[in-house]
């Protein structure tokens, strides 16, 4: 869920390169903290989600302003998170409320769709043996929900995730080549893990868990999304890459042919060299929610 809040973030026309403090917010009435236990120091948006640090994106939320839970809120309902129950309060930052694959699929597609949310359809047309088209159905839904620098400026940050962050065994341990953005995710207690992976081509939601809370893994390090639901789409990816029916090349994004006018330059912000500076796997990972 934290992508939507760094999306909403972008889109009010905060720079990625903005530094903010590893620390919990002044919230009066709810605190935060990060699940390896660090605090202090500051990230910008780029290192922030690539460790999916908690205390970064609450201090995100803060920034924004006491009605930033709400416009977080309507910003997701226009990228089709219609069904699930959303309580307008800052711990909504961390994904504390159950969502589906299909609707996370459907709203992730809007970073790679150039800022166009397009209504998931599970069907398009049915043909008999013969390749006769028996009905054929109508276009769904098509809303364009942030400019095409915003997103493209989130799918670089989602592309930190996969290079030098929480999912970066997508490159090393399972050898996935070409351009991938990314989010992993991790629960409460280890119940659910997440990987939502994001290409030109394609966006796959991937999800490991049971309808009941009381089956989870041991632990953090068995039951986060980047042991329990990476995995999954790293094999799925690799079979799709290879398969010549589908044309799914893993292409880096199409940069927008406009000038940007997103601060990119993150050197004015911090100290030459911090830039790269993502942290190791895993620093962050424990969304405490999707």
């Amino acid at each position: 869920f934290k992508p939507f809040v760094y999306a909403l973030a972008i889109d009010n026309k905060l720079s990625p390169c903005i530094q903010f403090p590893n620390v919990p917010p002044p919230y009066p009435n709810w605190t935060v903290h990060n699940s390896d236990g660090s605090s202090g120091g500051t990230m910008n948006m780029y290192r922030g989600l690539a460790n999916s640090t908690n205390c970064i994106v609450a201090q995100l939320m803060y920034t924004m302003g006491a009605n930033a839970p709400a416009n977080v809120i309507d910003f997701v309902r226009k990228m089709g998170i219609d069904s699930a129950k959303l309580d307008p309060v800052p711990s909504i930052c961390l994904g504390v409320t159950d969502i589906s694959p299909y609707d996370m699929a459907g709203a992730f597609s809007t970073f790679a769709n150039k800022g166009y949310w397009v209504e998931p359809s599970y069907l398009t047309r049915i043909e008999d043996k013969n390749g006769n088209i028996l009905a054929e159905f109508g276009t769904t839904d098509i809303k364009q929900i942030m400019t095409e620098e915003k997103a493209y400026v989130m799918c670089q940050l989602l592309e930190g995730v996969v290079q030098r962050g929480t999912a970066q065994r997508l490159k090393g341990r399972y050898g996935v080549e070409g351009w991938i953005g990314g989010k992993t995710g991790t629960t409460q207690s280890n119940s659910d893990g997440w990987f939502m992976g994001v290409t030109k081509d394609l966006v796959c939601a991937t999800w490991v868990g049971c309808d009941s809370r009381k089956v989870r893994f041991r632990s953090t390090n068995l039951g986060q999304g980047a042991h329990a639901a990476l995995p999954i789409f790293a094999y799925f990816i690799k079979k799709a890459k290879e398969d010549p029916k589908l044309d799914i090349n893993l292409l880096p994004i199409d940069r927008p042919v406009q000038e940007l006018s997103t601060e990119f330059n993150c050197n004015q912000y911090q100290e030459e060299g911090d830039v790269e500076e993502f942290g190791s796997e895993g620093g962050g990972d424990l969304d405490l929610g999707i």
